[in-house]
């Protein structure tokens, strides 16, 4: 959002209360090719019954109940750099909005603000309760970590992950699973940070009760298909997070040949026409592979989950790059009809 009220009155109350504290990093000079507009320094605060002047302007006016005084700006806000906040346009660099701001702790905080605020023993239960609830009623299932080192060791093992990308503790799940004595179907991937946030406690050792309905990339999705040695296939959002360090299961075609495996999956006309011709060989390959080293490549991979990624023009790096990033994650099976690749990606991805 680039409502002021979510943005810079926040960053203004903080100052305030920080008393000198902390205080507004000018990064103008950094990350000079994104464009950008400097933060405002003065806003009205709407509501659907119109916007208001200050707090107190509303007096004896309609106003939502949810506007809080921090809200408004405030003569002495006129001392804070706000112009140091960065606000990204999605105009001007083609992206979502985005507001940034980096602050720097100069000295200690004042008391009122590290000081923990009591919290009646009778009221946390009731917000714990609530959030259990809140949970059920929208069936948020939890966010938990996957400790399954078994799976995370053949996922690795599968895909041939470098050792760059460590998948132990780094994986979480929303349940453990909807099968007995099956791993969970779909596995997360997240940051340092961001887990040690969702798997903080309380002091007593509970859960922190936060109520997450996303988190992280979907890595990886349960895919249990006999004859396959990897109970996990790795989905199309989860590419550019493994993709750069895989040593398996991955083929370069040509990118005629990926286009006719797309082109089929999605049943646009003349699809078949397309493929030119009998099959390449016997069943042992897929009829939409014809050339002859991605033949020889597919047959090095295993049944399973394969990530087709279309030969780059040529040697250059970028070409390379750019090859990269049209990487599919595919299904390589076996059939009554002999091989075939699916496509495990929806219209969207």
């Amino acid at each position: 959002s680039l409502n002021p009220m979510e943005n810079e009155s926040v960053v203004a109350a903080l100052l305030k209360r920080a008393k000198g504290s902390v205080e507004l990093v000018d990064v103008s000079s950094s990350l000079p090719e994104l464009k950008r507009r400097p933060g405002m320094k003065y806003w009205k605060v709407g509501d659907v019954f119109g916007f208001h002047e200050s707090f107190d302007d509303s007096a004896g006016r309609k106003r939502q109940k949810t506007l809080a005084r921090t809200m408004f700006w405030d003569a002495e806000y006129d001392k804070f750099p706000l112009e140091r906040c960065v606000r990204v346009f999605p105009h001007l660099d083609d992206t979502g909005g985005f507001f940034i701001t980096v602050f720097q702790k100069t000295k200690e905080l004042p008391e009122d603000m590290e000081a923990l605020p009591f919290v009646d023993a009778n009221k946390a239960y009731r917000l714990a309760r609530e959030n259990a609830e809140w949970n059920e009623k929208k069936r948020v299932a939890p966010v938990i970590k996957f400790d399954d080192s078994s799976a995370v060791a053949s996922i690795t093992k599968h895909y041939g992950l470098s050792d760059a990308l460590v998948l132990d503790g780094a994986l979480m799940t929303r349940q453990h699973s909807d099968l007995p004595g099956v791993s969970p179907k779909r596995l997360y991937y997240l940051s340092k940070g961001a887990r040690k946030v969702l798997t903080a406690t309380a002091k007593d050792g509970t859960s922190a009760g936060l109520q997450v309905v996303a988190c992280g990339v979907r890595a990886f999705e349960r895919q249990i298909v006999k004859g396959v040695k990897c109970a996990y296939r790795i989905t199309q959002e989860g590419l550019d997070a493994v993709y750069p360090h895989m040593k398996k299961q991955v083929v370069r075609v040509r990118a005629a040949e990926l286009e006719t495996i797309l082109a089929r999956q999605q049943d646009e006309p003349g699809a078949k026409a397309s493929i030119g011709g009998a099959r390449s060989s016997s069943c042992d390959i897929p009829e939409e592979i014809t050339h002859a080293k991605s033949i020889e490549k597919l047959k090095s991979v295993a049944d399973g989950c394969v990530i087709l990624v279309p030969k780059p023009v040529g040697d250059d790096e970028d070409n390379e790059v750019e090859a990269s990033a049209l990487a599919v994650a595919c299904w390589l099976g076996s059939g009554a009809k002999g091989k075939s690749l699916s496509v495990l990606a929806s219209k969207v991805e």
